[in-house]
C-alpha cells in the first residue's frame, strides 16, 4: 500500500491499493488500465508518519477483478483541522481584503514607507475611521494593480465613506488616537499613490498637527511608533514653508523615540554597505533644520548677515565633503558585496549605468546623492548672493548628477509604485542637464510612468 498525497494543503489523503490481487502476466489491455500509484516517501517526524483511520470505503474490484482498490481517509492526530472563520464583521472583510493584498506582495515602494500596513488587522475593530480608511486604501490598490485608471481609483463610494468617518472621529473626540492618526496617513498615501498628489497636502498638513498635539508614542505599540517614526519629516514643515502661529513644540517623548529610532536603524543583509555610515548621515540631515532657518535671516537682511553666510557656506561645505567620502566608501563596500553593480550602457549617454539588489537599497543610495546635490546647491545660492558663482561647486554638482543619472535606467524598470517614491529625489537632478540629455532621462522617467503620472516635464 502506498500513500498518495495530495496537492491540498489539508490534513486529509487519498490512499489506493494497488497489488492486491495482481496476476503474474497480464495482457497488453491490462497493463495499460494498470492502477499507477507514485511512491510517496515521508521522512521519519513528518506529520505523515502517525495517522488515524477516519473513515474508508469497501474494496472494489479493477480490471476485470485481476486487482482490487479501495479509498481511505486518514488525519493526523497531532495537528488539529481549523476552519476558516466565518467574516461576520466589516472589520473582518477589511483585513482579509488587506491580507490578501500583502500576501501577493508589497510593491517595493509601499513596503519602504509603509511599513506599518501589517499592524492595522488588529486594530481595525478598534476604529470605524481607521476600518473604512483601510478599506478604501485597500480598494485603490486593488484597482492599481488592475491596471484602472488612476484618475478613477478615488471616485467611488468608499471615499465618501472614509471622509464621513474621519469626520465623526473628529468631532467625537478620538482626533489625537493613533487610529485616527493612522487613517489620516492612509488617506494621504492613497491620494499621493493613487489619486492626485497635490490633494495629500491637506493630509500632511494634519498628521503634523496631530502629531504635534499627541504625546510621544506609546512604548511597545508598533503602529504607533512606526507611524511617528515614518512621518517624522512633517516636523521639518515649518522650517521649509516658515513659522506659522499654529506651530506648537513637539513632545519630549515624540523626540525621544525618533532619536531612538535613527540612532539604530534597522539593519539587513541589503544594507551592510552602509555600515558604520548611518552616524554621519544622521548628523547631516539633523542639521537641515538649523540650516534652513539661518538662510531664512540671510534672505531676509542680506546686507547685514555676510558674516553668518560665510559660516555657514563652510559648514555646508564641510558636511558634504564627509557624505562624499561616505558615498565612496558605501560604493566600494557594495561594489565588492555585489549589492550594487556597475555596468557599461551603450544605450545610455552617460556609458554605464548602476544596478541593486533590491529597490530599498537604491532608494538609500538615491538619497545620500539627494542629499549631497541639497547641500551644495544652497551653498552656490548663498555664495551668488554676494559675488560669481564658484565653478568648482558646479563642477562638483555636474559630476554628482551625472552619477544620479546612471540610477535612472534601474529606476526605468521599477513598477509605477516604486517609482513614484524615488522619483521625487531624482527629478532636481536634471537641473544641470544638457537639452539631449534632459529629453532622454525624462523619456526614461516617462516610461515606468505611464499608467501612474508622477512625473511632470
Amino acid at each position: 500500500m502506498r500513500a498518495l498525497q495530495t496537492r491540498e494543503p489539508k490534513l486529509l489523503w487519498t490512499l489506493a491499493i494497488d497489488k492486491v490481487c495482481r496476476p503474474k502476466q497480464r495482457s497488453p489491455v491490462a497493463a495499460r488500465h494498470q492502477l499507477q500509484i507514485p511512491n510517496y516517501s515521508h521522512p521519519p517526524g513528518s506529520e505523515t508518519e502517525a495517522t488515524i483511520l477516519v473513515n474508508h470505503h469497501p474494496l472494489r474490484p479493477f480490471n476485470d477483478g485481476s486487482a482490487s482498490y479501495g479509498v481511505f481517509r486518514l488525519e493526523a492526530p497531532c495537528i488539529v483541522e481549523v476552519p476558516r472563520a466565518r467574516l461576520t464583521t466589516s472589520a473582518d472583510r477589511v483585513s482579509a481584503r488587506l491580507a490578501g493584498l500583502l500576501e501577493r506582495g508589497f510593491e517595493a515602494g509601499v513596503r519602504i514607507q509603509m511599513s506599518y500596513l501589517p499592524f492595522l488587522p488588529q486594530r481595525l475593530s478598534r476604529s470605524a475611521c481607521l476600518r473604512d480608511c483601510t478599506g478604501l486604501f485597500c480598494y485603490a490598490w486593488n484597482g492599481y494593480r488592475r491596471r484602472e485608471p488612476v484618475s478613477k481609483l478615488l471616485l467611488t463610494s468608499h471615499y465618501n465613506k472614509a471622509i464621513r468617518s474621519l469626520q465623526h472621529a473628529i468631532t467625537g473626540g478620538q482626533t489625537y488616537d493613533v487610529e485616527t492618526l493612522c487613517a489620516i496617513a492612509l488617506l494621504e498615501r492613497a491620494s499621493s499613490l493613487f489619486g492626485q498628489p497635490q490633494s495629500a497636502l491637506a493630509h500632511r498638513h494634519a498628521i503634523r498637527h496631530v502629531l504635534q498635539a499627541k504625546r510621544g508614542p506609546t512604548s511597545g505599540d508598533e503602529l504607533d511608533i512606526t507611524l511617528t517614526y515614518e512621518n517624522q519629516w512633517l516636523k521639518a514643515l515649518p522650517a521649509v514653508t516658515g513659522p506659522s502661529d499654529n506651530d506648537v513644540p513637539l513632545d519630549p517623548g515624540w523626540l525621544e523615540v525618533i532619536e531612538k529610532f535613527q540612532s539604530e536603524p534597522p539593519v539587513a543583509e541589503e544594507f551592510s554597505c552602509f555600515s558604520g555610515e548611518f552616524s554621519f548621515i544622521k548628523e547631516a540631515a539633523g542639521k537641515m533644520i538649523p540650516w534652513i532657518g539661518d538662510i531664512w535671516q540671510i534672505l531676509g537682511s542680506p546686507a547685514t548677515m555676510k558674516g553668518l553666510q560665510e559660516v555657514l557656506v563652510q559648514d555646508l561645505f564641510h558636511h558634504e565633503k564627509v557624505l562624499e567620502a561616505v558615498t565612496v566608501r558605501v560604493l566600494d563596500r557594495g561594489l565588492v558585496l555585489g549589492s550594487i553593480i556597475e555596468m557599461p550602457d551603450l544605450t545610455f549617454f552617460a556609458g554605464r549605468k548602476y544596478d541593486f539588489a533590491s529597490v530599498a537599497l537604491a532608494h538609500y543610495f538615491a538619497e545620500l546623492l539627494a542629499v549631497r546635490r541639497g547641500i551644495l546647491r544652497i551653498a552656490n545660492d548663498l555664495i551668488a548672493l554676494y559675488g560669481p558663482p564658484d565653478e568648482s561647486v558646479l563642477e562638483s554638482f555636474r559630476q554628482m548628477s551625472i552619477q544620479q543619472w546612471m540610477i535612472f535606467p534601474y529606476l526605468s524598470q521599477m513598477n509605477a509604485v516604486s517609482h513614484h517614491f524615488l522619483t521625487p529625489c531624482m527629478k532636481p537632478f536634471l537641473e544641470v542637464a544638457s537639452g539631449l540629455e534632459n529629453k532622454f532621462l525624462v523619456d526614461l522617467l516617462s516610461s515606468a510612468n505611464r499608467h501612474h503620472p508622477t512625473v511632470e516635464n
